[in-house]
């Protein structure tokens, strides 16, 4: 399963490319609910995140992207109209996103089931 937050990190990257914006924060529904301190900054391809909580970059260039705190490559493909889909290695798992406006819907293939966020 995916850790909840890569999940909120891979969302906001969905958002900020989906939308065009730099991000700053996102909130999660569910069991880890709450407001994340997570900034996304997408120029072209390459992507500059940063998650405050756990201290940990993530970057990378579409569709090769490394979370630094979790040690692993995370594959971020753009299936366009705001859908994205993927594979985080560190735990073997696909998952997919939509994103509709400045809200995400993310699936967890290993388990995890889905995961709102916004904006």
């Amino acid at each position: 399963m995916i850790k909840p937050h890569v999940r909120a990190i891979i969302a906001a990257t969905a958002i900020s490319h989906a939308t065009g914006k730099k991000l700053t924060s996102i909130y999660q529904y569910g069991g880890d609910s709450g407001h994340k301190s997570i900034s996304v900054d997408i120029s072209g391809t390459k992507v500059t995140g940063y998650d405050y909580t756990t201290s940990s970059h993530f970057t990378g260039s579409i569709p090769s992207l490394y979370h630094y705190g979790e040690g692993c490559h995370v594959e971020f493909k753009d299936k366009g109209s705001g859908k994205y889909s993927g594979y985080v290695y560190g735990v073997g798992a696909h998952f997919e996103v939509t994103v509709r406006q400045k809200s995400a819907s993310f699936f967890d293939y290993s388990g995890g089931g889905w995961t709102e966020f916004s904006t």
